[in-house]
């Protein structure tokens, strides 16, 4: 299964719902059982997702707190996954891909951003600046809502 994860990032196509969602339900209903809470990075991906992520957690008596959208020029996305590239040597950070990934944003992953506002559990955050700087807004959305 990784190797066809790994495939799919490549070409910046999206992992399927139903691959991604197998893999996160079970980690989700082992890290919940003695947690506070957790923190999911990059997904929900769609309103799908969303929607399913939404009954898992009532399923499970959880409640999703927030997404937090961290919002960064499309320039500077550009210049840090490229940067990532050079130190990480990610074959899928480059150019063409990222680009690519950029349209899968706007038409794909934008909208999850309106499911979660009519549902009050959205917050904006300023993605710019130094790293101190957005891990301190996003602490400050964090710890408003404990």
């Amino acid at each position: 299964m990784i190797y066809c994860v790994r495939r799919l990032l490549r070409r910046a196509n999206l992992v399927p719902d139903t691959m991604i969602f197998s893999i996160l339900s079970k980690a989700i209903e082992e890290q919940t059982k003695n947690s506070k809470g957790i923190i999911l990075d990059g997904f929900p991906r769609n309103v799908a997702q969303a929607e399913a992520l939404e009954a898992l957690m009532a399923k499970l008596n959880k409640e999703t707190t927030i997404l937090l959208d961290l919002q960064v020029d499309n320039q500077e996305l550009i210049n840090r996954l490229l940067k990532r590239g050079e130190t990480s040597g990610r074959c899928d950070d480059n150019l063409e891909t990222i680009k690519k990934r950029l349209e899968v944003y706007e038409s794909k992953t934008a909208p999850v951003s309106d499911f979660y506002k009519k549902i009050n559990k959205y917050a904006a955050i300023n993605g710019m600046g130094t790293i101190d700087e957005i891990f301190g807004r996003i602490s400050s959305v964090i710890d408003s809502k404990r």
